[in-house]
């Protein structure tokens, strides 16, 4: 009886590391979801960034479709700060699925969101 009831305790436990490890790997999952997301976005700015910085800069003689030098100017501030941010988010998720990254994926966004605002205005 005693043997039964302990292999009905392994069995238990054993049943309660594998949830754990699922949920793990759930949250892992996301994590990285979240960072490939914020990534893609990021590129799809800079690229459509590298476009308008590529535009001869507006001035006199210049084409219609120009370039402001100021903006072209805060574009390359902007998406420094923001690649930063993604890499580092993407280094402690490397290095530490676990981590509980909210805090640092949220300022991401918003330095992300101000690079590719700012690109948006220039589109037309």
């Amino acid at each position: 009886m005693k043997f039964k009831l302990i292999m009905a305790l392994v069995g238990l436990f054993a049943l309660a590391g594998c949830l754990s490890a699922s949920q793990q790997a759930s949250v892992e999952t996301a994590q990285q979801k979240a960072v490939y997301a914020i990534d893609a976005t990021l590129t799809t700015a800079e690229t459509a960034g590298a476009v308008y910085a590529r535009l001869p800069f507006c001035g006199a003689g210049a084409p219609p479709v120009c370039a402001k030098h100021s903006v072209v100017v805060e574009m390359a501030k902007d998406a420094v700060a923001a690649n930063k941010a993604v890499d580092a988010l993407e280094a402690t998720v490397r290095s530490n699925p676990a981590t509980d990254i909210t805090s640092a994926l949220s300022d991401a966004w918003v330095l992300v969101n101000t690079y590719n605002t700012l690109v948006a205005s220039v589109k037309g």
